[in-house]
């Protein structure tokens, strides 16, 4: 019931070691909640600037987790994409599973990453058991007005025009 997290000096010394050993030059992180702590997340991207470590990196986090500031530093810091978790368009859906974030959330820092260079991907789940035809609706169509922003969405989907993904 408690997050437990790494220091920032201690991902930082891991990220150097690995890249000055094997050549390491981009890191993914496998951590959906990344950027809860912004504080750790502001140290990371600090300390990745001041070492000018010569790598990308990517990230999964929340759409609660980020705002613009938080992601200008990224992307100044190396970041090239990060994967958020949305889960549905539903709006009954994301109160049923308890997500903290709302649509508008979505509307707004999804197309704002793609602005400031990084790639967004988008995280959906879809046919909960208690959605019908028009909660998949909400999403699907959710999912085509995130299109011009998003680099993949999964799972992947095509447009009613016989269209793909960007």
């Amino acid at each position: 019931k408690k997050f437990r997290f790494r220091s920032a000096k201690n991902v930082l010394a891991e990220m150097v070691q690995l890249h000055t050993t094997h050549g390491t030059r981009h890191f993914h992180f496998c951590d959906d909640s990344m950027s809860l702590d912004r504080e750790r997340m502001r140290e990371i991207c600090h300390g990745i600037l001041e070492a000018q470590l010569p790598v990308t990196w990517s990230m999964m986090t929340r759409i609660d987790g980020v705002n613009e500031e938080l992601l200008r530093l990224a992307a100044r810091a190396g970041c090239v994409r990060v994967d958020y978790g949305v889960e549905s368009g539903s709006p009954r859906t994301l109160r049923q599973i308890r997500k903290p974030h709302t649509l508008e959330m979505v509307r707004r820092i999804v197309p704002m990453t793609k602005a400031l260079g990084i790639s967004p991907t988008v995280f959906f789940i879809l046919g909960f058991p208690w959605e019908d035809a028009a909660a998949i609706e909400e999403t699907r169509l959710l999912m085509e007005e995130l299109t011009p922003y998003v680099g993949d969405f999964h799972p992947a989907f095509q447009l009613r025009d016989g269209t793909g993904q960007p």
